[in-house]
């Protein structure tokens, strides 16, 4: 077994690195690269709605980046941030395609597009306030035009 210490942004981190036995021992090699355990889904959302992507992967090392691209631009850059949630959705987001890329010293993954679709919002109509039927019927067709 081997120790690498690995210095990012002024703090150390500490792999352990366990390197092919001889034969008849057991060993283990480490993932080096990334890769993508789950994949995120395609979504469907009414407008105004947000809608939340989740995607998972696997390394034996340090992951060095993660972002989530929408339409192929940058709109999510965290260490270890999982799950990309939209803002509120227009009928503009309709279609939209995310997905999830990640990398470390090794090499990058990235996961399956997935679409988001957006369902127009119900029309929410309003209707007056019902007035009274027989304040109705009292009152002038026309005001002004009463008897001299």
């Amino acid at each position: 077994m081997t120790f690498r210490v690995v210095l990012l942004a002024g703090m150390a981190l500490v792999q352990l690195v366990f390197l092919p036995g001889c034969a008849g021992r057991d060993s283990y090699v480490p993932s080096k690269a990334p890769v993508i355990t789950l994949q995120p889904q395609d979504q469907s959302v009414l407008e105004g709605q947000t809608a939340t992507f989740t995607a998972d992967c696997h390394t034996d090392f340090f992951i060095t980046n993660v972002q989530w691209l929408v339409n192929g631009e940058n709109k999510a850059l965290y260490y270890g941030q999982g799950s990309y949630t939209t803002p509120p959705t227009t009928l503009a987001n309709d279609g939209d395609r995310v997905q999830y890329v990640i990398s470390n010293a090794y090499g990058s993954a990235s996961s399956r597009v997935a679409l988001l679709h957006v369902i127009p919002a119900p029309l929410q109509v309003k209707y007056p306030e019902p007035r009274d039927a027989a304040a109705a019927v009292q009152a002038p067709a026309h005001p002004g035009t009463g008897s001299r």
